[in-house]
């Protein structure tokens, strides 16, 4: 929230108890002693008053801002937000992956419980300002509070969901039921673009997954031999190679018994070794 007004910015908040004249205004303004501050500017002078509203005028300021905010959401949602363009391919929800179709079905678990507030007479303004409070602060039931961090798709538990991104899923779903759409089609996020893997890379790794160990700048220089495409530079190719997972990146430069020093951990399950034991014990005694 600002805290410093020009004349004109003043004008253009029409508030009650201030003349509605440029001309009244400055009057009112000097002769209540508003404290100020000179700012440059281009008009004549270079330089222009900006006014420190008192208690009173901020309290109206505050109030006609949220007053304005909550407007134009009501409008955003009664007009529909988001616009679904029917030229446009639409992705299938069969067609979702598992990641995909999570988010969506959540978006929409959030978006019918604020319907559900919304019918039983609540202001969906108002519906939306108190669910990302209680969301912000944990108030809301385990399951619904999973289901916002699950629709907001953003890493880190303190990653707290918009007033804008909810505004926009209750849109989009009003928006698909209007056309007869699955709403979870257009609620899930688009699919992440596959990446390219260079041509050179397959030869390179090839260079590169020797037992030698060979340097990254050595394969480099018996790359040409074995690709004749365009060449990588070196911060293209140790790039590639630093994406590499570890047991990709050094696959042929260590032994198996390396190689399996450096794979992930497997925690196996104790609970029936005594099965074991058994099985052993008759397999013995029986020989």
């Amino acid at each position: 929230m600002k805290t410093h007004y020009s004349v004109t910015e003043l004008l253009e908040l029409e508030l009650d108890g201030l003349p509605k004249s440029q001309k009244g205004l400055d009057k009112f303004l000097t002769r209540n002693n508003w404290k100020y501050r000179e700012v440059p500017s281009r008009g004549k002078g270079g330089i222009r008053r900006e006014y420190e509203p008192n208690a009173n005028f901020k309290n109206l300021i505050i109030s006609k801002v949220l007053k304005s905010k909550n407007l134009t959401a009501t409008v955003e949602l009664e007009t529909g937000l988001t616009e679904i363009n029917p030229s446009q391919p639409i992705q299938s929800a069969n067609q979702l992956s598992n990641w995909q179709r999570e988010i969506a079905e959540n978006r929409l678990y959030v978006v019918r419980f604020l319907q559900q507030q919304v019918n039983q007479g609540a202001q969906i303004t108002r519906t939306i300002e108190q669910f990302i409070t209680d969301a912000t602060i944990r108030k809301l039931s385990p399951e619904l509070q999973e289901a916002v961090s699950k629709a907001n798709a953003k890493s880190g538990d303190s990653r707290v969901v918009s007033r804008r991104t909810v505004i926009d899923w209750v849109s989009t779903v009003k928006a698909a039921e209007e056309k007869n759409i699955n709403a979870i089609s257009v609620l899930a996020p688009k699919e992440r673009a596959k990446k390219d893997i260079p041509d050179w890379a397959e030869p390179l790794l090839k260079l590169w997954a020797k037992p030698q160990k060979p340097t990254l700048a050595a394969c480099l220089e018996l790359l040409p031999s074995y690709y004749s495409g365009k060449q990588p530079s070196y911060t293209q190719a140790w790039g590639f190679i630093k994406k590499l997972g570890a047991v990709s990146r050094e696959k042929g430069r260590m032994g198996s018994r390396d190689i399996k020093n450096i794979k992930g951990f497997i925690r196996r399950d104790s609970s029936d070794l005594c099965v074991i034991y058994i099985a052993y014990f008759l397999k013995t005694t029986s020989l």
